[in-house]
């Protein structure tokens, strides 16, 4: 299958794994692109892939995302995760291994975001840290949350709006969660 420039490159910064997240995407890129040429690359792509069974078009994507190499230095924040993850020879997580719950313990799953961004940090030559709140940051934030979330949840009950009162779920919701978090904090200000 013959692809332009614009096309390849669009392939090679894809996440999916499977040719209904590509066609996802590429369907994403052909209506919010603000580039005209790269919506158009997108539709002409989608066109390309449409008819593919599934491995066939993965077969694609994945010799793209092995092989090709950018005309010149990555410019957009896809590209560059792209040329780092294609660099580190790194395999893409799907499914359940992104998500599994012994990621989830305690503070191991904020251990491993922070080890993936130093190592994208020194791939990439910037800096970029991610916050940790304190302990009284967490609860300031929950009894916040908590408040907002009442009001909303009883704006909807007295004025009949379901998506107030959903929101105020929500709300209250994370409230919970943030103390909770806040509870697992060492004794810090």
């Amino acid at each position: 299958m013959e692809l332009t420039e614009m096309e390849k490159r669009m392939l090679y910064q894809t996440e999916g794994t499977e040719r209904y997240a590509i066609l996802q995407e590429m369907s994403m890129a052909s209506r919010y692109a603000g580039n005209p040429a790269r919506r158009k690359a997108a539709e002409s792509l989608m066109k390309k892939l449409c008819p593919l069974a599934d491995a066939e078009c993965m077969e694609i994507v994945h010799d793209i995302r092995e092989n090709y190499r950018l005309p010149q230095e990555g410019r957009t924040i896809g590209e560059l995760l792209a040329q780092a993850r294609q660099s580190s020879g790194a395999e893409q997580l799907k499914g359940h291994d992104i998500m599994a719950l012994e990621r989830l313990k305690e503070d191991k799953m904020i251990k491993e975001v922070n080890q993936a961004c130093e190592k994208l940090n020194g791939r990439l030559g910037i800096s970029v840290e991610l916050p940790n709140p304190k302990k009284k940051a967490l609860k300031t934030a929950a009894a916040c949350n908590l408040v907002v979330g009442a009001g909303l949840v009883a704006a909807g009950i007295l004025f009949p709006s379901k998506s107030c009162a959903l929101l105020g779920g929500i709300s209250v919701i994370s409230s919970v969660v943030l103390r909770k978090e806040s509870k697992h904090k060492n004794h810090e200000s």
